[in-house]
């Protein structure tokens, strides 16, 4: 069976390494040496396009590096789509009240689609700002930088148009402002249901215009186990994830699918080869990649090579047809 396109997504943690914190300022040869880790990984696996999280748009907390242009080029992708989601709703000449080594608040951080096949459409689009259930926890994550959303391409593969969605659910900002004040994040209630259920309207459009399309990035949500036991160890993680509900949405809009092991099928003896993060020692999925019904998964790898905090995840997908495609072929980690 001839494969269309062969996705990846990784969360590269803006070039700190598998346990480095994003917010620490690092120097240039620590970077470069984080990131070439990237692309010798992605070298080596080769998918055809590939969605990134977390990358830093000349920080000078990393070198003031273009990150996805750094991975590109050494990487042989000539294609590259990005946009920063954390760019403030400040003036510039304010942000200097707000500089501080370890701050976020001012820094321009988002996602990126590298691709070996040229782009035929390129977009983003925003979630908006309504963050939690507080008003003035939205009106500051507004303020400062919080603009979290997709970024959206379109590619040619297998004699057809496929749409490519690279998402990073959850809210940063949100996370830094109750530490802030004092409040304890777990429990609390973050709105990636709603992030979610925007993020299949999009694709429900763009599937209804006739365009298949595949959904990659960090979810930040495990899935839903059969028993809804939700035994994954989050070992001092802020995220409550009893609390999410986002691959229940996924699966229940039946417009998009992923493999049956992490769609409502699985139990931890068969979600566990597919746990991404953190990279070491991984013990909860968040990284996933979907697909509309035109598209079939040939296979499904998540590769246990620590170059960030999160694994790579590789994805190769083929057009179903009315006989419908091969199982999978696929579908363990692999070293």
């Amino acid at each position: 069976m001839a494969y269309v396109l062969t996705v990846g997504t990784l969360n590269i943690n803006t070039g700190h390494g598998p346990s480095g914190d994003f917010r620490e300022v690092l120097d240039q040869k620590t970077v470069e040496a984080n990131l070439g880790r990237v692309v010798d990984l992605l070298t080596r696996e080769g998918p055809d396009v590939v969605c990134l999280q977390e990358v830093d748009f000349r920080w000078r907390g990393t070198c003031e590096i273009d990150q996805a242009l750094w991975i590109a080029r050494r990487a042989g992708y000539d294609h590259v789509h990005t946009w920063a989601h954390h760019t403030s709703a400040l003036p510039r000449s304010l942000w200097g009240l707000l500089r501080k080594d370890e701050i976020i608040f001012t820094r321009e951080c988002g996602t990126a689609i590298l691709s070996r096949r040229p782009f035929a459409r390129t977009h983003q689009y925003t979630f908006g700002q309504t963050l939690t259930e507080s008003p003035v926890v939205n009106h500051f994550a507004k303020l400062l930088n919080e603009s979290k959303g997709y970024t959206f391409v379109e590619v040619e593969a297998g004699g057809m148009r496929v749409g490519i969605v690279n998402v990073h659910l959850l809210n940063d900002i949100v996370y830094q402002i109750l530490s802030t004040l004092g409040r304890t994040v777990r429990g609390e209630i973050f709105a990636r249901a709603w992030q979610v259920e925007k993020l299949l309207e999009h694709v429900r459009e763009h599937h209804e215009a006739g365009l298949p399309v595949i959904v990659a990035g960090d979810f930040n949500s495990v899935p839903r186990e059969d028993s809804l036991e939700f035994r994954h160890s989050r070992r001092g993680d802020h995220d409550d994830y009893r609390r999410d509900v986002s691959m229940v949405l996924m699966r229940e809009a039946k417009l998009l699918e992923t493999i049956p092991e992490l769609f409502g099928a699985g139990a931890p003896e068969t979600i566990g080869p597919f746990h991404t993060y953190p990279a070491v020692d991984p013990d909860r999925t968040l990284d996933y990649v979907f697909a509309t019904r035109e598209l079939s998964f040939h296979s499904y790898r998540v590769v246990p090579r620590a170059v960030s905090d999160h694994l790579l995840v590789v994805a190769k997908l083929a057009r179903r047809t009315l006989a419908g495609v091969a199982p999978i072929s696929e579908r363990r980690r692999v070293a």
